[in-house]
């Protein structure tokens, strides 16, 4: 009360049972909705957790009113099913075609049953170890069991090979089970075991490349240590109980007679290679050379881009813009994508972001099955040139994966980081390399600052505290209270007409009280200027930072951030106030590749030391080693033939060549050694053992190929990912098995010869230091001059 009336609520202020303030909104196929996300937490199982979602829905379709539809717009757990799918399919092919290549070598069915039947079993006592571990059937295990169906056979491949031999010269199936294992059980002991020594370090390699990597390793392991078990075990077993005497059809002789011209061909090029063996060493060191060449022509990049059937149209329009104004926008661009005959449906957010900027969304576009449409980054393409009619806004394109290249500009103040900036972005965008470039800075914010006259509202005794409050709740509203009604709260917001807050002057009309209960107007008290301010304010490493984002459309990652790096060393200062380091995936890219690298120098250095153990020697594990220089022209090169990157994927094909390519080379050192040990010469033990060992050793490499092929013609649904580390292993094992029938027997024989000569080297140093050593001393008196 007043001077004795009443004054209610409702006479100086309207009160209102409404909504807060629109901020945001959502749409589906340009149809305002409500979209709900739900994300899995760390650890969970994705489709598990999708497949509970969907049970869910099904309960509320039969809750909800008339009228209302819950539909499922997007999920993630469709892709990865498809690509499991991809991956069993890619599978099945791989045991196919390696069912072939033993069928042509072999030439029987029952040879062919004894190798093929181990793929199977290593595959599923694979899948029992995986679900002992607890891990899952995922996109990393099934690329580890794609890989696995080429190696599987090899030990076996190797001892059934042999044993079929000593059964075609006659010796009687158990015995030739007995010795045929017993000769190559060496080789297979070591092939298994580099092979594993390589994969067990990417099992537990550090950074997000070693918890990625954990479930392909152990899956290959386990496959490779089972597969090294049966084909001790159950194929000297089988072959001792199905094999017999081969009585070969019309089509099997004439594969015999083809294999058998190719050793007859082999053998004399052999001979040729080891009569001139430097000559073939020059020529060996001059393909690794031109591996290495290759390797400066092949991009590199962090992840294979994958097809997952969308991407996100990202916009941002002026700060200021009014959320009705975005809603048309929107519209226009929704529509325009629409209209395309390779778009099955979009939805779109608006003001739902970090920042709840409402001049800020996103339109996610779905697209039509892979095969009634060109790849995404063909169609992305296409779409920045049709939506660049859109001039007033910033718009950008990517997928799943956000923004290629990551950088970021550190310093003590955000606007030296700004104008620094502002010609490197201009610079990159004159280059036309990169596309989408954009910084996460914005100068573009209304700001209205406001600053309060101390002498005139300490002489008023006016609180600052309560001027500010007050300024406050006019313009930003407060909440005063909670209304409770039905069991539900609802906030009470007190706040000024629209009308009465709509400008910069509309600050003169706040009141405050001061110490004496007078209340006084703001006029005087205070001056307002306008301005623009920094939309964000964000920090790296304590000191505010600027990011600088783009993608790398039409030149590989590396390339991109070294040329991010290059213009934006033209512009920095030399005292390093201001400096710029990859963040995101360029940061992780480099971090990762170091961990990689590790990773293969801990492969070489440990195959070696396996090899040393079971050679009991360090002259024969050298000459196996050789081998790997010899994968370098074909995995470099068909990465470039084929425009893919040097990415993590093929890096670690590269890695797992290390422990595949010494597999072939351990063959034939192994045979040698052999040989030699019966009394041959070592050149003769090297022209026997090669022509010997040719079939498995093709056998054994075009298995693994044909194991790897499926994945790396990247036939199936997210074979994207796989395919890099699938064509890098092709490609090495075609140079490197070629190569290796040649260069490893003439390795061999050349580094025999310098440890010869340098024995006779030692020894003649020895006899003579001893005869120095055991001469009277008168007679050295003599030689050496006149006794003092």
């Amino acid at each position: 009360m007043r001077g004795g009336a009443i004054i209610r609520l409702d006479d100086v202020a309207r009160v209102e049972d409404g909504f807060e303030e629109r901020r945001t909104f959502a749409t589906y196929n340009g149809e305002e909705v409500i979209l709900l996300g739900v994300r899995k937490q760390r650890g969970a199982n994705e489709v598990a957790m999708a497949q509970g979602v969907l049970e869910k829905l099904d309960q509320l379709r039969r809750d909800a009113p008339p009228g209302v539809a819950i539909e499922v717009i997007d999920n993630q757990a469709d892709f990865v099913l498809a690509s499991m799918r991809g991956a069993q399919g890619d599978v099945a092919i791989a045991i196919a075609l390696c069912s072939v290549i033993m069928l042509f070598f072999l030439r029987t069915f029952r040879a062919t049953f004894v190798t093929v039947v181990a793929i199977p079993v290593c595959l599923l006592g694979s899948f029992i170890f995986l679900k002992s571990r607890g891990i899952t059937v995922n996109n990393l295990t099934m690329m580890g069991i794609s890989l696995a169906v080429g190696l599987v056979v090899d030990s076996t491949t190797v001892v059934l090979e042999n044993i079929h031999r000593h059964m075609e010269e006659g010796m009687r199936p158990r015995l030739a089970a007995s010795q045929g294992t017993s000769e190559v059980a060496f080789s297979v002991l070591a092939g298994a075991a580099t092979t594993i020594a390589v994969f067990a370090p990417v099992a537990f390699m550090g950074g997000i490349i070693g918890r990625f990597f954990y479930n392909f390793g152990i899956t290959v392991v386990a496959t490779i240590a089972l597969s090294l078990l049966l084909s001790l075990t159950l194929t000297p077993f089988l072959c001792s109980r199905i094999l017999r005497r081969d009585h070969p059809g019309p089509v099997a002789r004439v594969i015999e007679r083809f294999l058998e011209a190719l050793e007859t061909l082999y053998r004399k090029i052999l001979t040729k290679a080891v009569a001139h063996r430097w000559i073939t060493f020059v020529l060996a060191l001059a393909l690794f050379a031109g591996g290495l060449v290759l390797v400066q022509k092949v991009g590199t990049g962090f992840f294979p881009s994958e097809d997952r059937g969308d991407f996100t149209v990202s916009f941002e329009l002026p700060a200021g813009t009014s959320l009705a104004e975005v809603e048309r926008f929107l519209s226009e661009v929704d529509g325009k994508v629409r209209a395309r005959d390779d778009v099955r449906y979009t939805y779109a957010t608006v003001g739902s972001g970090r920042g709840g900027e409402v001049n800020k969304g996103s339109l996610v576009v779905k697209l039509v099955p892979r095969s009634e449409r060109s790849h995404v980054d063909d169609i992305m393409r296409e779409m920045r040139t049709e939506l660049s009619v859109f001039r007033d806004a910033k718009i950008n394109l990517a997928t799943w994966g956000g923004a290629d290249l990551t950088l970021t500009l550190v310093g003590d103040d955000i606007m030296t980081l700004a104008e620094f900036a502002a010609p490197i972005i201009a610079e990159l965008e004159q280059d036309g390399r990169l596309t989408d470039i954009d910084t996460d800075i914005r100068f573009n914010k209304p700001r209205l600052n406001i600053r309060i006259n101390r002498e005139r509202t300490d002489d008023l005794g006016i609180s600052i505290r309560d001027l500010s409050q007050e300024i406050q709740a006019y313009f930003g509203g407060v909440k005063s209270g909670v209304f409770k009604e039905g069991g539900y709260r609802y906030d009470i917001r007190l706040m000024a007409e629209g009308a009465l807050r709509s400008s910069a002057a509309d600050v003169e009309n706040v009141a405050v009280r001061n110490a004496s209960d007078q209340l006084v107007r703001v006029p005087g008290l205070v001056s307002v200027e306008s301005d623009l301010s920094v939309n964000v304010v964000k920090r790296y490493d304590r000191r505010r930072a600027l990011r600088i984002e783009a993608n790398a459309t039409g030149i590989p990652m590396g390339e991109g951030m070294d040329l991010v790096m290059a213009t934006a060393r033209k512009y920095l200062p030399d005292d390093g106030s201001v400096t710029i380091m990859p963040t995101g995936r360029a940061k992780h890219m480099r971090e990762n590749f170091g961990y990689l690298f590790v990773a293969l120098a801990t492969a070489i250095v440990l195959v070696y030391m396996v090899m040393a153990i079971q050679f009991e020697s360090f002259l024969h594990p050298f000459t196996v080693m050789f081998s790997l220089p010899l994968l370098t022209p074909g995995a470099f090169g068909i990465l470039f033939l084929t425009g893919m990157n040097l990415d993590l994927m093929s890096f670690m094909g590269i890695i797992l060549l290390v422990g595949i390519v010494v597999n072939n080379a351990i063959l034939l050192v192994d045979f040698i050694n052999q040989r030699r040990e019966a009394g041959e010469d070592k050149v003769r033990a090297v022209l026997a053992a090669g022509p010997l060992r040719l079939r498995p050793i093709l056998m054994t490499a075009l298995s693994t190929i044909m194991g790897s092929l499926p994945v790396a013609l990247g036939l199936s649904e997210g074979s994207e990912f796989r395919q890099p580390l699938s064509t890098a292993v092709v490609g090495g094992l075609l140079t490197s098995t070629l190569l290796t029938l040649f260069v490893i027997p003439v390795i061999y024989l050349i580094l025999d010869d310098l440890k010869e000569r340098t024995a006779l080297l030692i020894r003649f140093a020895r006899s003579r230091l001893f005869r120095r050593r055991s001469r009277p001393a008168h007679v050295l008196s003599e030689e050496g001059g006149e006794k003092r």
